[in-house]
């Protein structure tokens, strides 16, 4: 699974960073992920619309959060799958927002940083 790829490499890169970093601020913040007695993986899966009934999701929430489940216990026994009209009433540090009807993407996850 990709997903699971991608924390794997992500861990990968913070645990580098914490030793090899030449950047300060980039060796701090791989030290501080690093020291939680705890991590967290949360997949924000956003999804086109689709007009079948039948599959009305691209991605089965549940089966990906299942897969993650099964890739992840070691790091994560309880990850999380959600999107925006899940987010309701959630401490999370991100924001989702609308994007031009343009783009590729018809919404894109930004980093609160107020």
């Amino acid at each position: 699974m990709e997903v699971a790829q991608k924390v794997r490499d992500t861990l990968a890169g913070l645990v580098a960073a914490k030793f090899n970093a030449n950047d300060f601020d980039e060796k701090k913040l791989a030290k501080q992920a690093l020291s939680r007695s705890r991590l967290k993986v949360v997949l924000h899966l956003e999804q086109p619309s689709k007009s079948s009934k039948l599959r009305p999701q691209v991605i089965d929430p549940a089966v990906a959060k299942q897969k993650l489940k099964q890739y992840l216990k070691a790091i994560d026994a309880h990850p999380v799958v959600m999107d925006k009209s899940t987010l309701s009433g959630k401490k999370i540090a991100w924001q989702v927002d609308e994007k031009d009807s343009s783009s590729d993407h018809a919404w894109d996850a930004w980093p609160d940083i107020s």
